[in-house]
């Protein structure tokens, strides 16, 4: 293993760290407790089939929604998106539990019959958001996997 130094920017404790935790972002290391990044939660519709996981949706009027939270600033925007990310609409944000606790949102979709990739993203004040494409981030604690969440559904 290379010796590890420390530089004018990071201390000696704050590279270790940071070379544990790959996924996390760097400007993290300057709180005493590592703040969370981006990080969203959202309810599919409807109970998914056990092999496929797949979603299976009458058409219809559908409402997406559930909560979205950041440690580094108040959410202030979540998008939806029920083409895998090729198109975004921006959801209503609810009421929110503090400036870095979770914030409602929600989302109209028009349930047509057909296949779907359900996805939603955040944004945070700082303008951190959720990365759409690449491998999930895996850091050893595990806070650090923050990429867009897709839900594979069926309408009709």
């Amino acid at each position: 293993m290379s010796p590890i130094g420390t530089t004018p920017e990071f201390s000696r404790d704050e590279v270790e760290l940071a070379l544990r935790n790959p996924g996390m972002q760097l400007e993290g290391l300057r709180y005493p407790i590592t703040p969370i990044g981006m990080h969203y939660l959202l309810i599919p519709p409807r109970i998914p089939d056990f092999l496929s996981r797949k979603r299976h949706v009458e058409a219809g009027r559908a409402t997406i929604e559930d909560r979205a939270w950041s440690g580094f600033g108040p959410v202030e925007r979540v998008e939806f998106s029920a083409d895998g990310g090729g198109s975004w609409y921006d959801a209503a944000l609810g009421s929110s539990v503090g400036r870095y606790g979770w914030t409602s949102w929600s989302s109209e979709w028009d349930a047509r019959p057909g296949e779907y990739e359900l996805c939603t993203r955040a944004t945070d004040a700082s303008g951190k958001t959720h990365p759409v494409e690449g491998e999930e981030v895996w850091n050893q604690d595990g806070y650090g996997i923050n990429v867009v969440q897709r839900v594979p559904v069926r309408v009709g």
